[in-house]
């Protein structure tokens, strides 16, 4: 009878936890979608030397992150952990387009991690989550957008601010605003937001906050944009 009372009371202590996990998992309100200006990542924030890259577009994959409308986020939703094999047969895309400039490595199991196991509810297994960043990159291409705009890398010339921004709007449509994410007046990441059905839709303020405070690659506390942002060439080192 003891016994029984015992696991009565755990049950009743566990379950708001459980429920708290499953919120975590499957509540989310919206994706945002984070691409990283390689040259400004390398070789301006923090003195950083990035390993060399081939066929690295000058806009790379940072992540793809769960959202709540609140300006909070999930993270750490289960204990799965990232298995290099369940992606192989989008390796090669991955180093293209999802790289980790940096050489001690580890980028994908921590946003898989951090990120993709709370994606869940939407994105179920690892290829899934790893799947639908590189097809909305691929959708994206902002990199294409830039140059065709005439924005292209350089350590000497600044673009208008608003011009970026209308390139990127070419190709997420009008009513839909990115976030730009600069630091020491170079662009440093280009932010669009999805529905759970990844039509692009706008990103909270509040929302913006709480990524920028994001542990990994994280941006310095001033990370506005001014009028005029340079966007530097990727060096490798």
């Amino acid at each position: 009878m003891a016994m029984s009372l015992l696991l009565v009371v755990l049950v009743a202590l566990a379950s708001p936890f459980v429920a708290q996990a499953s919120r975590a998992s499957s509540d989310f309100d919206f994706f945002m979608f984070t691409t990283t200006w390689a040259g400004t990542f390398c070789d301006h924030e923090f003195g950083r030397h990035c390993k060399h890259v081939v066929g690295l577009r000058n806009l790379t994959i940072h992540g793809l992150w769960p959202n709540y409308d609140s300006g909070k986020y999930p993270q750490f939703c289960d204990k799965r952990k990232f298995d290099p094999d369940k992606v192989a047969d989008l390796q090669d895309r991955l180093n293209a387009e999802w790289p980790d400039l940096l050489s001690k490595g580890g980028l994908w199991s921590h946003e898989f991690e951090k990120h993709g196991t709370c994606s869940a509810s939407v994105l179920p297994t690892e290829h899934d989550y790893f799947g639908a960043a590189l097809s909305l990159n691929e959708r994206l291409d902002l990199t294409s957008a830039l140059f065709r705009a005439g924005i292209q890398p350089s350590s000497t010339q600044a673009y208008p601010t608003k011009d970026i921004v209308k390139a990127v709007k070419s190709v997420i449509g009008d009513d839909v605003d990115p976030e730009l994410n600069c630091a020491d007046g170079n662009l440093q990441e280009i932010r669009v937001c999805f529905t759970k059905t990844f039509q692009a839709r706008n990103c909270d303020s509040s929302a913006s906050s709480a990524s920028s405070r994001r542990a990994l690659r994280s941006a310095p506390s001033d990370a506005s944009c001014g009028v005029n942002v340079y966007l530097p060439p990727f060096n490798s080192k």
